[in-house]
């Protein structure tokens, strides 16, 4: 028994475009990614580097830590070893 989309539910759907909007993919993008390489060796897609650089800008800010500065200074190291004595 062969699985369609009418099977997918609303809410399953719902589910997979807001994973793949997250991703910075479009729902049949993020779809292809979660199957295994055998499926996709006929269609090996090759990306420019700009299309790369983008796609990579995009994962980075989808998962940046927001409003967390790191304070890595010399002082800064110096100080929380004086503090934790």
């Amino acid at each position: 028994m062969g699985a369609t989309l009418e099977d997918v539910t609303p809410e399953t759907a719902a589910r997979i475009a807001a994973q793949a909007k997250t991703h910075g993919l479009s729902v049949d993008e993020y779809l292809s990614s979660l199957l295994p390489d055998a499926f996709d060796r006929s269609e090996k897609k090759a990306w420019s580097a700009d299309e790369k650089a983008t796609r990579w800008r995009e994962w980075v800010a989808g998962h940046s830590i927001k409003g967390v500065a790191a304070d890595d200074g010399r002082e800064s190291i110096y100080a929380r070893e004086d503090e934790a004595l």
